[in-house]
């Protein structure tokens, strides 16, 4: 059985588990692909997002699929520059003005102060894997169908209460994770340009474990 598209995959949760007809895969899929939410951080999940803050604001919603920070460039008089992460909450007493720092504050895109005009600019964060029949594919699931599945069947085992196959194919589940992380760590040896300007109008270096 292939499985390289949503419908495959929730197929295949039935075909790979337990013969039941009222078998929640879908439910299972979303489940399993919280596990993956949590435990993967690759650059294949990067995406990017335009941001405003209107004058007098220092908030702005964070991007549908949100999942985690990267990087945030800011457009000014001396064109797009890369703010500087820290830990929130930020607080909210500073003057208006040219901000430098930014943070997230639970649903939403914080900086140190109000920017004193309207100001726009990028997002860089990581997408969250969310399959569904509208977007029935993605990069894991094209070139890791087993960590998937994995995570899939772990809840299929814990929603039929069969502690046995659970711990087997939680086992099966992170050896999978561990060998995805693996790669992704051997990549990031060598740095990763990005096609945002910097402030020199150069290109940046990053490391997304960073921001």
């Amino acid at each position: 059985m292939a499985i390289g598209a949503y419908e495959e995959l929730t197929a295949a949760v039935g075909a790979w588990s337990f013969d039941r007809s009222d078998l929640p895969a879908a439910d299972l899929v979303t489940l399993g692909e919280a596990r993956l939410n949590r435990d993967l951080r690759l650059r294949v999940m990067e995406a990017e997002a335009p941001v405003a803050f209107v004058a007098g604001a220092r908030t702005a919603a964070l991007p549908a699929g949100y999942l985690a920070p990267v990087a945030l460039w800011l457009d000014g008089p001396e064109g797009r520059a890369r703010l500087r992460r820290v830990a929130g909450p930020l607080g909210d007493g500073a003057t208006a003005g040219a901000p430098a720092c930014w943070a997230v504050e639970g649903e939403t895109l914080a900086l140190e102060r109000p920017c004193a005009a309207a100001t726009s600019g990028v997002l860089r964060f990581l997408r969250r894997l969310a399959l569904s029949e509208a977007e029935p594919t993605n990069w894991l699931l094209s070139n890791h169908p087993d960590a998937y599945l994995a995570a899939a069947l772990v809840e299929a085992a814990l929603w039929a209460a069969d502690e046995a196959q659970a711990m087997r194919w939680q086992d099966r589940y992170q050896a999978a994770v561990d060998a995805i992380n693996n790669r992704e760590a051997r990549s990031r040896e060598a740095p990763l340009r990005t096609d945002v300007p910097g402030p020199g109008g150069g290109a940046d270096d990053f490391d997304i474990t960073k921001g």
